[in-house]
């Protein structure tokens, strides 16, 4: 059968297993010869397609939680939104949260995600005591900071690669309430929406719109959304999740002119306005939208994303952004988040700076802008995010991640066969 990833831009012939056990699990995993684990779908490449793939949705019991430390143990196919419902009426939150409530604890490991807070608190791996992982060999293997570190640091980022994920405890936050107090600021261009960046760091979660139809000397202007934690303890049992998204016509309404006119209307909307938000409305506006992806035709979307660092976000920024233009390509999303320091995993996206992502409709034609973005990127010492990217090449990853040989070698330490493979991994020669 053909399965796709969420996006919808690659999909491939394939056969879906779903255990409901880790016996079923270990069973499945000494009898392929290759395989890939996949949690809900929710990636935008090719990290989680294969011949053979196992999805882990079935795997999803919370098995311990702590109110009085915030510590919880979870199987890795329990999605966000699953742990945030069962969490925040004791106060307690994800340090880290991605941009969709349908991503499983198994990807965001993975993944490595960061959320609109990696200037305070780093990505979600940063967050982990420790996991339990179902090696090509049969082993479960039980990795935290003192035992099994280059395996953890590997596993962390590292797409799903050296084995199954099958439980992770994580040390949660404590919050003054669900409740975010929140507000919106127009900026005018590149240089204002950084520099606005800059001044409000003491904000708990920031992140930029940017309007990608502007003229040259406007250019990154949009709107900065800061939110912060409300002090009103009485208002934490108001988070609730979104329980029925809207419908939307069909990918017709997703063009270039209407794209124009939501960057000159959704301005206006804009005001230094104080308002009370619940944390699934802030964190998770396109779960809003049911089936978003559809918007953007039967070939789906794309999304580019990188980071540069702190001396070249601006540059870099701001040549991608032109070099868009000069394509004549319609970017249909475009955010902006302030990065913290990277951490020590080998495939670490992050590094002090800014990271920026831009939707794109599925078209030929961005396969050469592709191409001169990459070098773009790392002209000025960035790098591309290897869980939103579907056709970076060989060459441009080893440039980007130089740590990849460390990788290698600690797979070929515990999958030496190469059980675990993707198409991603077969594409990057891992």
């Amino acid at each position: 059968m053909k399965i796709s990833n969420w996006a919808h831009n690659t999909s491939h012939d394939a056969e879906l297993i779903s255990p409901t056990s880790v016996v079923e699990l270990k069973l499945l995993v000494a009898n392929y010869d290759q395989i890939i684990t996949q949690g809900n779908q929710a990636n935008y490449n090719d990290c989680a397609l294969a011949e053979k793939i196992i999805t882990t949705k079935q795997l999803n019991k919370i098995t311990e939680f702590n109110p009085d430390t915030g510590i919880i143990t979870c199987q890795s196919g329990v999605n966000i939104k699953q742990l945030l419902t069962h969490i925040t009426p004791q106060k307690w939150l994800l340090p880290v949260i991605p941009g969709t409530y349908e991503a499983t604890i198994g990807g965001a490991i993975a993944s490595d995600v960061h959320g609109k807070n990696h200037y305070h608190f780093g990505s979600f791996t940063e967050h982990v005591l420790s996991l339990s992982l179902l090696t090509a060999q049969g082993q479960i293997i039980q990795c935290d900071r003192s035992q099994h570190h280059d395996l953890l640091l590997n596993t962390c980022g590292g797409m799903g690669l050296t084995g199954i994920v099958l439980s992770v405890t994580i040390q949660l936050i404590k919050i003054s309430s669900s409740q975010l107090v929140s507000k919106q600021i127009k900026t005018t261009s590149l240089k204002n929406t950084l520099l606005t960046m800059e001044q409000h760091t003491h904000e708990d979660y920031m992140v930029a719109w940017i309007n990608g139809s502007s003229s040259k000397e406007q250019m990154g202007l949009g709107i900065v959304n800061l939110a912060s934690h409300s002090d009103q303890d009485k208002q934490t049992a108001a988070v609730a999740p979104i329980k029925k998204p809207m419908s939307l016509p069909i990918s017709w309404l997703l063009n270039p002119i209407t794209q124009r006119l939501f960057n000159w209307f959704y301005p206006f909307k804009a005001r230094y306005k104080i308002k009370h938000v619940d944390l699934f409305t802030f964190f998770f506006p396109l779960n809003k939208i049911k089936d978003a992806k559809v918007l953007y035709g039967k070939k789906g979307v794309t999304q580019y994303q990188c980071v540069f660092p702190q001396e070249h976000s601006y540059d870099g920024i701001l040549e991608l952004l032109l070099l868009v233009k000069k394509f004549k390509q319609t970017m249909y999303l475009i955010s902006m988040k302030k990065m913290g320091p990277a951490n020590k995993n080998t495939f670490s996206f992050p590094l002090k700076g800014y990271t920026l992502a831009i939707d794109f409709k599925m078209d030929q034609r961005l396969k050469e802008l592709f191409t001169q973005m990459d070098e773009t990127v790392t002209k000025y010492c960035g790098k591309v995010y290897l869980c939103k990217n579907r056709r970076i090449s060989k060459e441009v990853f080893q440039k980007h991640y130089p740590q990849y040989v460390n990788f290698k070698q600690v797979k070929q330490q515990v999958d030496p066969q190469g059980k675990f493979q993707s198409l991603l991994s077969q594409r990057l020669g891992l």
